[in-house]
């Protein structure tokens, strides 16, 4: 009888860990508060390539450190964008861009 009562007790206990998953975050809303807003956002110093061409004739790639305050972004509240109208230098590894945000206001 207790293997029994054993076996229903772990059918029951996977039913509710299955049951209690099976639920969906579509319904989880953001709340976001009217008084706080982001009010700058740069980036740090990337390193960028710059293709030359030598006195040889030759090609080659030399990586310069750029100041990341050369690239202007703008923050757009209303639609909850950042983004930069120029771009970056070409092939700069985004993944090694450091941001900066600045914020002000209450959150909630």
């Amino acid at each position: 009888m207790k293997k029994i009562s054993a076996i229903y007790l772990a059918l029951l206990a996977s039913l509710l860990v299955a049951v209690s998953c099976a639920g969906s975050d579509d319904d989880i809303t953001t709340i976001t508060s009217p008084y706080a807003y982001i009010f700058s956002f740069a980036i740090g110093n990337i390193e960028s390539p710059f293709h030359y061409v030598t006195a040889d004739g030759d090609d080659t790639i030399v990586y310069k450190i750029v100041d990341g305050e050369a690239f202007n972004f703008v923050i757009d509240q209303k639609a909850r964008e950042i983004y930069n109208p120029d771009s970056l230098t070409y092939e700069t590894k985004v993944d090694k861009v450091c941001g900066f945000v600045s914020c002000k206001g209450v959150p909630y």
